[in-house]
């Protein structure tokens, strides 16, 4: 019985960028950018960034389906690493090892978000003028299910 699972949900914080580890396993490390209230000290939100890390098919269709801003659901485990430096410092963090993960938005709201995204870098050539376009988009109810058997992307995998 595994006691190690942990369910978040947030917007990717960076675009996936696919890499290959020295013993040639395929990863990607990403952040998840999750919302929480201030525990009443003020009415401000915090955003916690929680780093994420895939591995082999699970990274693989993570580059292929998933950029920066898009709403996801990840079901994973806790995974904590500890490393010494050159200096003799001990380094120790931790990370959720993607089990699974899941759009929480319909496929035209992540094209409109990337189509608007590569227009704006086009027409300005700056990647800087973008940063309130990785904003929620709001849609309408009956928006959510509108994909169709036209549409290659399973938004659920379990690898």
């Amino acid at each position: 019985m595994n006691l190690n699972k942990v369910i978040l949900i947030g917007r990717l914080s960076q675009d996936i960028v696919m890499q290959e580890s020295k013993s040639n396993i395929n990863y990607v490390r990403t952040n998840l950018a999750i919302t929480r209230d201030n525990q009443g000290r003020n009415s401000e939100e915090i955003t916690d960034f929680i780093p994420v890390v895939a591995f082999g098919n699970n990274a693989t269709y993570m580059s292929r389906f998933f950029g920066k801003g898009d709403l996801v659901n990840i079901v994973g485990t806790i995974q904590s690493s500890q490393y010494t430096t050159k200096s003799g410092d001990i380094v120790s963090s931790l990370s959720i090892v993607v089990e699974q993960i899941k759009s929480l938005e319909p496929r035209s709201i992540t094209q409109a978000r990337n189509s608007r995204k590569n227009s704006t870098i086009a027409h300005t050539g700056n990647e800087s003028s973008i940063n309130n376009l990785n904003q929620p988009t709001f849609y309408e109810e009956d928006q959510k299910n509108e994909l169709t058997e036209d549409d290659n992307n399973p938004w659920e995998l379990d690898f």
